[in-house]
């Protein structure tokens, strides 16, 4: 984007010095002599006129002696003498004033417009600068095919001509040789009049490809021009755009932080409104400026220029105003998604931080930020901030995933999480995935649970209820305490849970603090083991499952 910007710029200037230097020199194309001999030139153009209007006056005379109207040969010769009169009489004109002057004497008349011409009028100035690039060029191949047409007609001419002279007249009648001589004085003057243009086209030409003024020379003179012209426009017209931006600037400064406190600007919506309005303020007054500073100039090229930038940003602007509308209420904290509030983006709360031109989600419990452009947020919809649970885990937390792994959680990000598992092998999720998992934190919360279920023999059925949980409950307090668990056991309960076909069950159960979340299975397995040594002491049997067949 900035390399084309870069493009233009130049191309914009290249454009702005052409035309400056063609401007300097179009009048000198335009203008030139047209002939060395003038008075020659008028003199045969004024003889050829005469004829022709001779001849036509003849056509009139003719048809009148004779009482009756032109024929449709006639006619059509009056049209051809009357508009080689027209012809040779601007011709003349041409030789003597030159093509500027002669523009102004047949300037048409001034005309009601209607409002496309008047915008077509507007940009002329630019339609002639970048026409007036390319002028000298353009007249010297036009002059060239004009000149080239001529002498091919020359050409015709007098192989017309020279052919009809090798006829001997002794031989045709009276009628016959009358034709001819009709047609060779016809052609003879056809011919003189192609010389007269040959004549006038070739001056010309010599005048635009006899140019011998050095390029060095002609670029500096103008490059000087265009400084002292538009060049100078354009700087005053920066100059002005730029005091304007800092004086806007320095006004907004004082009124943002002399009269308005800090928590009026971040959560006001009407200093929103003023703070999205100054900036559409701004903006106007410094294109205003620059317009204003080229109008007061009389820079008619620069001024076209303008008129067609704005009038290109103001159609881009109404194709895309429904959905800069959409986004403005997002900007002006009015939409559907609102700063400070709490918001769900793939499949995450985030708590919008702030809302621009990039709009920022942050989730306390992940390390980093995501950064969204206004049109990824315009179908959301925040809520505000009712708890402060904003994903299932922090860093540095055991946990138990669904599988039964047992992990901790080393880093988590927007994008992936991962687990520290056993061995010291890494597990990783996408954060989205994880988040969807029902997982078991040990270290949310201060405490969390152990829990071992111990089956016994059947034979111990009148004493499952009180005797023998009482001294499973002695022992596993005992092997914790033993130890170092003393002061993180927070309670502990063994009960009998259930009576399976071939076993009473027994829930050990202990309540333990957080800081003991890396030793769960450590526990569990601590307590399973009182379990065995007790039974192991006390002659209980620990059954294993049976099969009974009877008999029919």
């Amino acid at each position: 984007m900035k390399s084309t910007l870069v493009n233009s710029l130049c191309l914009l200037l290249w454009l702005l010095v052409s035309t400056v230097s063609t401007a300097q020199t179009g009048e000198t194309v335009s203008d030139s002599g047209v002939d060395k001999n003038p008075t020659q030139v008028v003199n045969e153009l004024s003889d050829r006129i005469q004829k022709k209007k001779d001849k036509r006056s003849q056509l009139i005379t003719d048809a009148r002696q004779q009482s009756r109207p032109l024929t449709s040969d006639e006619e059509t010769d009056f049209a051809e003498i009357t508009s080689d009169i027209e012809r040779l009489q601007r011709t003349l004109l041409l030789s003597v004033t030159g093509e500027s002057t002669l523009g102004r004497l047949y300037e048409p008349p001034r005309k009601e417009t209607t409002w496309q011409e008047d915008v077509v009028d507007i940009l002329k100035p630019l339609a002639d600068s970048v026409k007036s690039i390319t002028r000298r060029p353009r007249k010297i191949a036009e002059l060239r095919a004009q000149l080239e047409a001529v002498e091919q007609k020359e050409r015709g001419l007098e192989d017309a001509i020279e052919k009809f002279s090798r006829i001997e007249k002794k031989t045709l009648n009276a009628q016959a040789a009358g034709y001819v001589d009709d047609l060779s004085v016809g052609w003879q003057d056809d011919l003189q009049q192609l010389q007269q243009e040959n004549l006038i086209i070739s001056s010309q030409l010599a005048d635009l490809l006899g140019d011998d003024e050095e390029p060095f020379s002609a670029t500096m003179k103008s490059l000087k021009a265009f400084a002292l012209g538009s060049g100078l426009t354009l700087v005053l017209a920066t100059i002005t755009a730029i005091a304007v931006y800092f004086l806007m600037r320095a006004g907004w400064w004082l009124y943002s932080h002399k009269l308005v406190s800090k928590d009026v600007r971040r959560k006001s919506t009407l200093f929103r409104v003023f703070s999205y309005s100054y900036h559409l303020i701004t903006g106007f007054l410094v294109v205003l400026s620059v317009v204003v500073v080229i109008y007061m100039r009389d820079d008619l090229l620069l001024l076209a220029l303008a008129f067609l930038i704005l009038a290109g940003i103001i159609f881009n602007l109404k194709q895309f105003i429904l959905g800069y509308m959409a986004e403005a209420r997002l900007l002006l904290n009015l939409g559907s998604v609102r700063e400070e509030e709490r918001v769900i983006y793939n499949g995450i709360p985030w708590q919008v931080k702030s809302i621009n031109l990039h709009t920022v989600l942050h989730n306390p419990a992940l390390e980093g930020i995501v950064r969204l452009p206004l049109s990824a947020i315009q179908d959301l919809v925040s809520r505000p901030v009712k708890n402060k649970i904003w994903f299932p885990t922090s860093r540095g937390d055991y946990i138990i995933l669904p599988d039964g792994t047992f992990g901790q959680i080393k880093h988590q990000t927007p994008d992936v999480v991962e687990l520290r598992v056993r061995g010291g092998m890494a597990l990783t999720y996408t954060t989205d995935a994880f988040y969807a998992l029902n997982i078991v934190n040990l270290s949310r919360h201060s405490t969390f649970g152990v829990s071992v279920t111990f089956g016994l023999d059947y034979s111990l059925q009148k004493t499952s209820v009180v005797e023998v949980p009482a001294v499973l409950k002695e022992a596993i307090n005992n092997k914790l305490v033993s130890e170092g668990y003393e002061k993180e056991l927070l309670g502990l309960m063994v009960e009998l849970s259930a009576a399976n076909t071939s076993s009473l069950d027994f829930l050990a159960y202990a309540t333990v603090d957080n800081s003991l979340a890396g030793s769960y299975y450590k526990l569990q397995r601590l307590m399973l083991q009182t379990c065995v040594e007790v039974s192991n002491e006390q002659g209980w049997t620990i059954p294993y499952p049976q099969l009974v067949v009877h008999n029919a």
